[in-house]
């Protein structure tokens, strides 16, 4: 006898699991409240829901797509019931002594719950001179532009999301693919086919309801770089610009948009073939090596936009992350990090890639970002 279990979740939000375990395989399903029935609280047990269509997910010794759920598999099912009172989740705990839930409901104002989320930011980046407030409200002021929601873009995005930046802009018109599966931060089942950007900004709102979110849906492109940075991000008031491309010719036409519409730019390398996230780093473009994509990226503002080098070399104000690990070779393809080649550029390339190197990239970029504008140091790009 399997046993399917009913819960009572008055007050409760969110997505709960339930299993139903059955002959070597476990079927995940979303529950929901079911909000056709006056009575609260009663659920529904229902398939993950995407766009109004019911996607189940699978977990299974030998997974088919798309996974059918046999119509026996619920036949005879037990209904037990669990209670989960009002008290338990009202329960004023003190988080000092190991509470896991705070009373909400005597929280005055919006900045109070924003002082709940972020204060942690602010404590940490407080000084003498800028206190844990003046920290908040900087961030919570501030305006950030991604572009590339894939695998940097994606963790980037959540990162500064959960660091208190009020304002994001989401640019990208890629769908979710489920070979993003190993490096995105947005990919699962129930979204394969969904538009990044949309996906993010669900995600996003529901860590911060107050954060502000402007998607673009768009690829940044030789062709319409201008009007999106200097037209629509300029309209926007964008403080920081992350640049997430991988590739080298739009690389280089965005950063050198943002030199001359003033734009201060954190750029990121390439994560393909890299497997050690302990030498991620971040410096100037000038002073990058071993990274393909940025040094063709570096030739193409030397060559295209009169960006200059030297040998009294002057930084560029660009911020960059990269990976000092050598490309690692494979069967499929052979390249050196500093050859570069399509597919060492692009992040789904032949090279490989894997989240804890590309969530890295992202996580650096962030903190770059962060930084910059706690101490605000938005330096605007120069030439050289």
């Amino acid at each position: 006898m399997k046993t399917l279990s009913m819960l009572n979740t008055s007050g409760m939000q969110g997505l709960l699991c339930l299993s139903l375990a059955a002959a070597g395989s476990v079927h995940a399903f979303g529950i929901r409240p079911d909000v056709s029935s006056s009575t609260p609280g009663n659920l529904l047990v229902s398939r993950r829901s995407l766009g109004g269509r019911l996607l189940p997910l699978w977990t299974s010794p030998k997974p088919v797509f798309p996974p059918q759920v046999p119509e026996n598999e619920t036949e005879d099912c037990e209904l037990t019931p669990v209670d989960f009172s009002d008290e338990i989740l009202t329960e004023d705990l003190n988080p000092q002594a190991g509470g896991r839930l705070s009373d909400l409901e005597g929280l005055s104002s919006d900045d109070d719950l924003h002082w709940f989320r972020f204060g942690g930011v602010g404590r940490l980046y407080e000084d003498e001179q800028n206190p844990e407030e003046v920290v908040l409200d900087r961030l919570k002021r501030a305006t950030v532009a991604i572009v590339g929601m894939g695998g940097m873009g994606s963790w980037t995005a959540e990162a500064l999301c959960r660091s208190g930046i009020g304002h994001l802009v989401l640019i990208d018109l890629d769908d979710i693919c489920i070979s993003n599966t190993n490096r995105q931060l947005h990919t699962m089942s129930t979204n394969v086919g969904s538009m990044k950007t949309d996906v993010m900004r669900d995600r996003l709102v529901a860590i911060n309801p107050f954060i502000n979110i402007t998607l673009i849906h768009d690829f940044v492109m030789l062709d319409n770089v201008e009007e999106v940075v200097g037209n629509q991000l300029k309209k926007l008031g964008v403080d920081v610009l992350v640049d997430s491309i991988d590739g080298d010719e739009e690389k280089a036409a965005l950063i050198a948009a943002c030199a001359d519409n003033g734009v201060p730019v954190v750029t990121t390398g390439s994560p393909a073939g890299k497997n050690d996230p302990t030498q991620i780093v971040c410096q100037d473009l000038t002073q990058v090596r071993g990274d393909g994509l940025l040094r063709a990226c570096r030739d193409r503002l030397t060559k295209n936009f009169d960006f200059q080098i030297n040998d009294e070399q002057k930084p560029w104000n660009i911020a960059a992350v990269y990976s000092k690990q050598g490309v690692k070779e494979s069967d499929a393809a052979e390249s050196s990090s500093d050859t570069p080649s399509f597919a060492s550029f692009r992040n789904d390339g032949n090279l490989g890639t894997v989240c804890f190197v590309t969530g890295t990239f992202g996580f650096v970029a962030a903190s770059r970002v962060v930084e910059m504008i706690v101490d605000e140091n938005l330096v605007q790009p120069s030439r050289g």
